[in-house]
Formats: structure tokens, sequence, C-alpha cells
């Protein structure tokens, strides 16, 4: 069965380059802010993976509202596994990403054996 998959990031380069190491039968759905990632949750059932940039806006160095897209997702869909990822590298984001229930944190640029890795783990 495939996997289904939303990456959420607000630069969408991203998601075209993780598409890259996925399974190729990955149902994959992309968002660049919380309301397309909550829209792709509201019609789409049993989003397997959800791989959440923290700073959904980068022109704000104060947004974190990826960390408040993991809280919704964990409230709302507990069975959704979320990997967080951000360029900006902080204990404290990882930390605190890790105690809201993300399965891993990933500091970007994005490696091919790190994220491949990470879909092994999440068997897929």
């Amino acid at each position: 069965m495939s996997k289904k998959i939303l990456v959420v990031d607000d630069i969408s380069e991203y998601a075209i380059v993780l598409q890259m190491y996925f399974p190729d039968d990955a149902e994959v759905f992309t968002a660049t802010n919380i309301d397309e990632a909550k829209a792709v949750f509201l019609k789409t059932e049993n989003i397997d993976l959800a791989i959440v940039d923290i700073r959904l806006n980068e022109k704000d160095t104060s947004d974190t509202s990826g960390m408040e897209l993991l809280r919704w997702i964990k409230e709302n869909y507990q069975s959704t596994e979320v990997v967080m990822i951000s360029a900006y590298m902080s204990s404290e984001y990882e930390m605190e990403a890790l105690e809201r229930g993300a399965f891993c944190f990933i500091k970007k640029p994005l490696q091919p054996e790190i994220i491949r890795e990470m879909l092994r783990k999440l068997g897929g």
C-alpha cells in the first residue's frame, strides 16, 4: 500500500527535491503554509507522514508556525508521523519538536542519505 506524504515548506522547491527520495508509489501532497496543510488533512484520509518546516515564513525570523502545525497534527491525527526540518538548527527547536511528538528533526540542506534513512526507519 502506498504512503501518503505531505511536505509543508514555504519554499516549494524543497517539496520537489524531497519527492526524488520517496518511494515511487508514494502519494505526495504539498503545502506552503498552515492553512493549506490543514486543508490537505481535511480532504485526504490517513496522511502517513508529514514533513514540516519550522519556519513557514522565511521573512519573519521569529516565525515558528511549523511548531504550531506539529501540535495541531498530533492533537487531531495521532497516527501521522511528523518530521520537522529547518535551516536554523537550534537545540531548543529540536527538543521542543521531539517533546511535541515529532519523529525526528532534520537540518537543511536536506541530505539524501539522511532522508533515505529516515524513510527506512518509518518503514517507507
